[in-house]
C-alpha cells in the first residue's frame, strides 16, 4: 500500500490491475495542455479545443465545493468536446468520485456558431456591430451566417460524427435549434436517470445548459436570452418526483458568483479600451531554452503579447540578444544580435556578467548605434503594415534604451515625422546603479548618471511607469525635476497560461529535476530523490549579493536539521564565479545534504516547483518589484521576504509574512538569519500551503498580465492626452 504514491506504479512500469493508483502527473500534464481560445475571446462553438489552465484550475476549485458539500453522483453527462470532457473529469477527481459512468452525446454540445467560429468576438463586434453580434448571440431563432457543407470543419467532414445522419448535423445553430438538439436527450437519457432517483452531473457548455436551463424552470425566451451561466461553478436544481423545478442555487460565493456571470455577459461587447499604436525597446533578451531571461525580458515578452492582443491595439518590439539574430515563434519583434554578452547595470544576469562599466565608449557607442539602426527600421515596418502612426514609444529601464529612442525620434522628426511621446518603464536595476555611481563606488565610478543629465534625456521622456513605490521614488532622487504627476506604479502582472496551479505531487514533480554543479566541483548530476521528502522549501533568482541566497543556505542548515523530511530547491544562476561561490558555500562550508542547485529553468518549469513547494522563499534586499512573489503565489504557495522594496506593496499577512529588515544587511546578519528560521518553521508547523494557499490564488487574480497592460494605456491614454 504504500509503494501507491501519486501515479508510481505506471511510472515504474508496475502492473496495476484493480489497485486504485492516482493519474501520474506527467498524465495529467498530457491531459490540460493549454487551449487559449476561450482566454482569447474566441467564438469557439464545435472546435474541439483543449481546456485552458484558468479552465483547469476552475473545474479544480468547482470539485473541492463539491467534496466540501458532500457531494457525489451516480452518473456524469457530458458532450463530445474535450473541454467538457476535461472539465467533468477534473472537478470529478477533486470531488473523489472516480466510479460512476461518465457519458457522452454530441447533443450536449455547445451551440455551433456557424461561419463565425475562430472568430474574435469584440472584434467580430466591431466589424458587424455589437447590435448585430448580439443578435447572432442572444436572439432566440436567429443563426449566424452559416459554415460551408464542403468547410473541411462542418461536423459532416468529421470522422468523429460519422454515426450521425448529415442531416441532423448544423451548419450553425440559434439558441432554439440548440434547445430542439438538447431535448431529446434530456428526455431518453437524463430525466429517467433522475427519476430512478440518481444523483446526476451534467458538464456540457454555456448554451447546452442554458437549453436545459429554460426547459427545467419553464423560462421564456426572452427570459432565458439574459441568463448567463458562469464556467466551472457548481450549479445545483432540485426537482420534485415529477422532475418539477423547486430551487437552484450555486455553490460558490455569490459575489464571485456576480463577477463571474458579468464576465460571461461582456464577451461580446465592444471594448471601450483605447486602441493605441505602441513601439518598445528592451534590454534584455526575451526567454528560450538557448538563452534564459531576466525578469525585465519576461516581462517585456509577456507585455508585448498582452499588447497585441488587446483589440484595436498593436505593439512592435525591440529586443537585444547574444546568440539569436531572430524569433521566428513570434510576430511583430526584431532580434538586435551582438558581437557579445548582453551588458548589465549592477547585478549578475542568468546570461551574462559583462557590465556597462567595463565597458570602453567605442563599445558602448556601437551598441547603441545598432539598436538605433534596428529601431527605426522596425518603426517604420509597423507603420507600413498598420498604416497607422505610433501614439507612444517604451524604452524599457532608465538608461540608454531612452537615449536610443531619444535619437530615433529626433531622426524621424528631421524627416518630417510626428514626434512621438517618450515613455520610461522602469524596472529599477538602471537605479541601483546610478546609486553606485553617487556612493562614489570604485566598480563604479561616475559615468553614466552624468551621461543621462547632459544628454537631457528626461526632458524627452513625458512619462515614467515604475513597478513599486521604492521605485518611484528612487526615481525621483535621481531626476527630482521630472513632473511627479507624469509618474505612475504598475504592478507588475504575470502570464496566467504559465503560472497557475499544477497538480503534480511533491515526490513526482521533485523528480523532474536534475541538480545541476559546476564544471569541475567533483559533484555527479543527480535527479531530486522525490520519495525521500514530504516539505520543499523554493528559492527563485539570480546570483546577485542582494538576492541575499547566502542568508537561504544558512537558514536551510537550520531547518533541515528540525525537519528530516524537508529538502531546499535552488533554481537561478549567475556568473561562473558566482555559481562556483554559492554551491561551495552550500556544500563546502555549511555542509548541507538536502539542498539543490537545478539552475536556470523555463516559465513552465518554475510554476511546476512552485506548485510543489510549502513555501517560497524570497529574502532580497530591497527587491525593485518582486514578480517572483506573484508567480509563487499564483500557482498557490505562500512567500517569506523581506521587509523592504516592492514587496510591501503586496504581501500581507494572509499570504506568507515579511520579515525585519531594518538594516538592509549585505551578506545576512545573524539576525536575518534566525527570523528566516523561525518564520520558515511557522508556515510549516501552521500548514500555510493549506491555510493562505487559496488567499495566494485570490490575491494574484489582480495581478494578471491582461490587467496590467490594460492599465498601462489607460493610464497613459491620460496622460499623454491621446
Amino acid at each position: 500500500q504504500e509503494a501507491i504514491e501519486a501515479g508510481k506504479w505506471n511510472f515504474e512500469n508496475i502492473f496495476t490491475g484493480w489497485v486504485d493508483v492516482d493519474l501520474s502527473p506527467n498524465g495529467v500534464q498530457e491531459a490540460i495542455e493549454a487551449g487559449k481560445w476561450n482566454f482569447e475571446n474566441i467564438f469557439t462553438g464545435w472546435v474541439d479545443v483543449d481546456l485552458s489552465p484558468n479552465g483547469v484550475q476552475e473545474a479544480i476549485e468547482a470539485g473541492k465545493c463539491l467534496k466540501e458539500k458532500g457531494i457525489k453522483f451516480d452518473v456524469v453527462f457530458t458532450s463530445v468536446l474535450r473541454r467538457a470532457i476535461k472539465t467533468a473529469w477534473t472537478a470529478c477527481s477533486g470531488a473523489e468520485c472516480f466510479s460512476m459512468p461518465i457519458i457522452t452525446s454530441w447533443r450536449l454540445n455547445e451551440r455551433h456558431y456557424g461561419a463565425l467560429q475562430g472568430l474574435n468576438k469584440a472584434e467580430t463586434s466591431k466589424k458587424h456591430g455589437e447590435d448585430q453580434v448580439k443578435i447572432w448571440r442572444r436572439s432566440y431563432d436567429v443563426p449566424p451566417p452559416p459554415l460551408d457543407l464542403s468547410d473541411p470543419s462542418h461536423p459532416t467532414n468529421d470522422p468523429q460524427y460519422a454515426g450521425i445522419p448529415p442531416d441532423a448535423l448544423p451548419s450553425a445553430e440559434s439558441l432554439a435549434l440548440t434547445v430542439d438538439r438538447v431535448l431529446p436527450f434530456w428526455n431518453d437519457q437524463i430525466a429517467p436517470c433522475i427519476t430512478s432517483g440518481k444523483s446526476v452531473l451534467v458538464a456540457a457548455h454555456g448554451n447546452s445548459l442554458r437549453a436545459l436551463c429554460k426547459y427545467i424552470e419553464g423560462m421564456s425566451e426572452k427570459d432565458v436570452l439574459e441568463l448567463n451561466i458562469p464556467t466551472a461553478v457548481p450549479l445545483v436544481y432540485e426537482l420534485d418526483r415529477n422532475l418539477k423545478f423547486v430551487k437552484k442555487y450555486y455553490l460558490m460565493d455569490p459575489d464571485e458568483v456576480a463577477k463571474k456571470v458579468a464576465a460571461v455577459a461582456n464577451q461580446g461587447k465592444v471594448a471601450k479600451d483605447p486602441q493605441v499604436m505602441i513601439f518598445q525597446l528592451g534590454t534584455n533578451n526575451w526567454q528560450s531554452v538557448e538563452e534564459p531571461a531576466p525578469g525585465s525580458g519576461i516581462l517585456h515578452e509577456a507585455h508585448h503579447i498582452a499588447y497585441n492582443a488587446m483589440p484595436g491595439c498593436h505593439s512592435y518590439s525591440v529586443y537585444p540578444s547574444s546568440i539569436h539574430s531572430e524569433n521566428p515563434g513570434r510576430e511583430k519583434v526584431r532580434v538586435a544580435k551582438l558581437p557579445h554578452k548582453i551588458p548589465i547595470c549592477e547585478s549578475i544576469s542568468p546570461v551574462s556578467d559583462k557590465r556597462w562599466h567595463g565597458m570602453p565608449d567605442s563599445e558602448v557607442a556601437e551598441y547603441m548605434k545598432r539598436l538605433e539602426d534596428l529601431c527605426y527600421d522596425q518603426m517604420a515596418l509597423g507603420e507600413a503594415e498598420t498604416g497607422r502612426t505610433y501614439d507612444f514609444a517604451i524604452a524599457h529601464h532608465c538608461f540608454l534604451n531612452q537615449v536610443v529612442m531619444q535619437r530615433v525620434i529626433r531622426k524621424r522628426m528631421a524627416e518630417g515625422k510626428a514626434k512621438i511621446p517618450l515613455v520610461a518603464f522602469c524596472h529599477g536595476t538602471a537605479l541601483k546603479m546610478f546609486n553606485l555611481e553617487k556612493k562614489g563606488d570604485p566598480e563604479y565610478p561616475m559615468r553614466f548618471k552624468s551621461m543621462m543629465e547632459e544628454l537631457k534625456v528626461f526632458e524627452d521622456v513625458q512619462a515614467v511607469v515604475t513597478i513599486s513605490e521604492d521605485n518611484k521614488k528612487m526615481f525621483l532622487s535621481h531626476f527630482p525635476s521630472f513632473k511627479e504627476e507624469n509618474i505612475f506604479v504598475s504592478l507588475n502582472g504575470y502570464n496566467p497560461l504559465i503560472f497557475y496551479k499544477y497538480p503534480d505531487t511533491l515526490q513526482e514533480g521533485l523528480k523532474q529535476f536534475t541538480t545541476k554543479p559546476y564544471e569541475g566541483s567533483g559533484r555527479a548530476k543527480e535527479t531530486i530523490p522525490g520519495d525521500n521528502y514530504q516539505k520543499m522549501v523554493l528559492f527563485v533568482g539570480k546570483f546577485a549579493d542582494w538576492k541575499r541566497l547566502d542568508m537561504v543556505l544558512k537558514t536551510a542548515k537550520l531547518y533541515e536539521a528540525k525537519y528530516p523530511d524537508i529538502c531546499t530547491v535552488i533554481a537561478g544562476t549567475g556568473g561562473p564565479n558566482d555559481i562556483k561561490y554559492y554551491q561551495d558555500m552550500a556544500y563546502e562550508e555549511i555542509g548541507l545534504e538536502h539542498t539543490y542547485f537545478v539552475g536556470a529553468q523555463m516559465q513552465p518549469d518554475l510554476a511546476r516547483l512552485a506548485s510543489i513547494a510549502n513555501i517560497g522563499v524570497f529574502p532580497s534586499k530591497s527587491e525593485p518589484f518582486g514578480m517572483v512573489f506573484i508567480e509563487c503565489m499564483a500557482c498557490g504557495t505562500p512567500v517569506i521576504g523581506a521587509n523592504s522594496g516592492g514587496p510591501r506593496d503586496f504581501v500581507s499577512e494572509a499570504v506568507g509574512c515579511l520579515i525585519p529588515d531594518d538594516e538592509l544587511s549585505v551578506p545576512s546578519t545573524d539576525k536575518l538569519i534566525n527570523d528566516l528560521f523561525t518564520a520558515v518553521c511557522t508556515a510549516l508547523d501552521e500548514d500555510w500551503k493549506t491555510t493562505k494557499g487559496p488567499a495566494c490564488l485570490k490575491l494574484t487574480e489582480k495581478f494578471s498580465m491582461n490587467e496590467q497592460c490594460d492599465g498601462i494605456v489607460r493610464k497613459l491614454s491620460d496622460i499623454l492626452k491621446l
